[in-house]
């Protein structure tokens, strides 16, 4: 039987825990409804705002950039070559790359980052020198160009793959890195190709 202090007890323990549970619910609903909001205004949630550091920000607008500019020079090496081999390899460019950029970029809207894709000047500048080239002087600049491009991008995602902290971040570098190497084979046979034609 209980006596009148226990059923106080009991009461206040009950009202304790009702507060509580009242507290945390609203707790996640405002955690709930403030997410919505960010995602409704194309934001990221709070937890994953700026979770790529500096230097991963840094890589990826110079990995868009460069790869946009292997999407120029696959679409002149596709039209300007007569060798069967560049301008196959230079519409895998096109394609490749494109695929590889927009993943680069999408990652980064997810972070809150607008990355951009317009080519700097120096690299404008490079890639009108080759498109005036002769074509067989075209052939051997341009897939040598690719070998050690490909040789350092490789580098540089295996690197940053290794380095970074965001896990997200780190698995799309390791889903491109097989895409370059294949790139990388492709070039060093299509510049044995284009040295011999010369």
């Amino acid at each position: 039987m209980s006596t009148p202090g226990s059923q106080t007890l009991m009461r206040e323990t009950l009202c304790a825990e009702e507060t509580i549970m009242t507290n945390c619910i609203y707790s996640i609903t405002i955690t709930r409804l403030l997410t919505g909001t960010l995602l409704l205004a194309g934001m990221a949630p709070l937890s994953a705002v700026y979770a790529l550091d500096t230097t991963d920000r840094e890589f990826i607008q110079e990995s868009v950039t460069g790869g946009k500019a292997e999407e120029a020079l696959g679409q002149i090496a596709s039209q300007k070559s007569s060798l069967d081999e560049v301008r196959d390899f230079g519409s895998r460019m096109i394609e490749e790359h494109s695929e590889l950029n927009r993943n680069l970029v999408a990652l980064a809207k997810t972070d809150g980052l607008t990355i951009s894709e317009e080519l700097p000047t120096e690299k404008t500048k490079e890639i009108e020198r080759l498109r005036l080239l002769p074509e067989a002087e075209f052939n051997r600049e341009y897939t040598s160009k690719m070998v050690s491009d490909h040789q350092k991008n490789i580098a540089r995602f295996e690197t940053r793959a290794k380095e970074t902290d965001d896990q997200e971040f780190k698995r799309e570098l390791q889903k491109a890195l097989p895409v370059l190497r294949g790139h990388l084979i492709h070039a060093e046979k299509i510049k044995a190709a284009a040295l011999h034609d010369s």
